[in-house]
């Protein structure tokens, strides 16, 4: 009897080693019988759920704080520069416009990190038929005057229908386009082409511009990553596609970008489930 419960006290003594700091362990299925192997083999799925869940907090953390600490520095070093001898009404009111810059920035940071968190839950979200042709001539006429500083101008093509949040799937194509928008060259089209089949919906958001290298492309939709030729651009809290990335994925759809010839495009892409 005590040899056939071995198994089962193997799971409890690993069991009672995890913890936050250690999620190492696994168990070894061959080695069980034939009955636990399926149970050892969804006990180390979790382990690697947790493991991997675990590791993106802890990443997620390290970034928080270095993106915290550079608008923070920033607040501190002009505060006491500000303070470190008398100053007239002028001086006064320039550091308190710059403090209220930064300001604005984490606010908007916390806002985004909020919405994040949020999609991310995986909770039911409320959807309705959404048209996205009159959702993306809005947007276009948003960024219209943007655009227009650099000469740039919006180009629509197709139509489709979609089961969506409109609010969230608003922000998410805006998050995109504002992307384009920030690095298309002057005097360029900002492509947008919708399409429906019996199969899928996919939208496809094209601009011309610096082509970006492949070895960024996978980690465009990371949290606060920013490509270097984007951290110039003040404002840009680079979480803007990691959030349109969890919008999509809440929506049960797929986003990727491809970037070559110096035209780069995001697309989306969702099964049609009606």
């Amino acid at each position: 009897m005590e040899q056939g419960l071995k198994p089962l006290k193997h799971f409890g003594q690993l069991a009672s080693k995890v913890s936050g700091e250690n999620l190492t362990h696994r168990l070894v299925a061959d080695s069980l019988p034939a009955e636990l192997k399926p149970l050892a083999h969804t006990f180390n799925a979790m382990l690697d759920r947790l493991e991997a869940a675990f590791l993106r907090l802890n990443q997620f953390s390290a970034d928080l704080a270095h993106e915290f600490r550079t608008p923070i520095n920033n607040l501190m070093m002009q505060s006491q520069v500000a303070l470190s001898q008398p100053r007239d009404t002028t001086d006064y009111q320039d550091v308190l416009a710059s403090n209220v810059e930064e300001f604005e920035r984490l606010a908007h940071m916390v806002s985004d990190m909020l919405l994040l968190a949020k999609t991310e839950q995986q909770q039911p979200i409320e959807k309705q038929l959404i048209d996205l042709r009159p959702l993306c001539q809005q947007l276009m006429e948003y960024f219209e005057l943007i655009a227009a500083e650099r000469d740039i101008v919006f180009e629509l093509q197709g139509n489709a229908q979609l089961h969506a949040n409109s609010e969230l799937f608003r922000r998410a194509l805006a998050n995109i386009l504002a992307n384009a928008v920030r690095h298309a060259d002057s005097q360029s089209t900002i492509q947008i082409t919708l399409s429906q089949t019996a199969k899928q919906i996919e939208i496809h958001i094209c601009n011309q511009g610096k082509t970006i290298p492949a070895e960024q492309l996978g980690q465009l939709f990371e949290r606060f990553y920013r490509a270097e030729s984007a951290r110039t651009h003040q404002g840009n809290t680079g979480l803007g596609l990691a959030i349109t990335r969890a919008i999509v994925q809440a929506h049960q759809g797929q986003i990727s970008a491809q970037s070559q010839a110096r035209k780069t495009c995001f697309s989306i892409c969702f099964k049609t489930w009606f």
